[in-house]
């Protein structure tokens, strides 16, 4: 149950970053005033980010859920490429062509972009909150419900084990 709740989630959060991105990216080829362009990508990128780190945090809770009862992580899986495939468009794509818009139409001296850089953290960031998490959540599972006991060690299993200090001198 808790899968396709969380596949239903993953497809209606997909639906609109897809279109934020589409969109963003639309802004960047019109043809009309570059102060136009600008706010208008400025506005529609400001609505992508926000979105994507709420339908990102969504997910993980529920990945969290189905990690829990099932103790399979894939979903936690899914929902790091989710965040990592928006997150390369936003900061390696999006972003750069937004730079070199400006660049081109001279509403920025800047030279150099280090949203890339930016990007890449938050990536890696998020790959080692998602091993942690996944460490972490099969920890206390298997913690409050074992899968099976430990085997306890007998007083007959624990007598061969003792050494005699006279057989250690010779």
């Amino acid at each position: 149950m808790f899968t396709k709740i969380y596949l239903i989630a993953l497809a209606v959060f997909l639906i609109p970053m897809g279109f934020f991105t589409v969109y963003s990216w639309s802004w960047l080829q019109s043809v009309g005033s570059p102060q136009t362009t600008v706010d208008n990508f400025t506005f529609w990128s400001g609505v992508y980010e926000p979105f994507l780190w709420i339908s990102s945090a969504i997910l993980l809770i529920l990945a969290n859920v189905i990690l829990w009862k099932s103790r399979k992580a894939w979903t936690l899986w899914i929902t790091l490429g989710y965040f990592v495939i928006f997150i390369v468009l936003k900061y390696f794509w999006l972003n750069q062509s937004f730079f070199q818009f400006k660049k081109i139409n001279s509403s920025s001296n800047e030279s150099l972009s280090f949203e890339p850089i930016l990007g890449a953290v938050f990536c890696l960031l998020a790959a080692i909150i998602v091993f942690f998490n996944q460490f972490i959540i099969l920890r206390m599972s298997e913690k409050m419900h074992p899968t099976a006991p430990l085997p306890q060690p007998s007083i007959d299993d624990m007598s061969g084990d003792v050494i005699e200090k006279n057989d250690s001198v010779n």
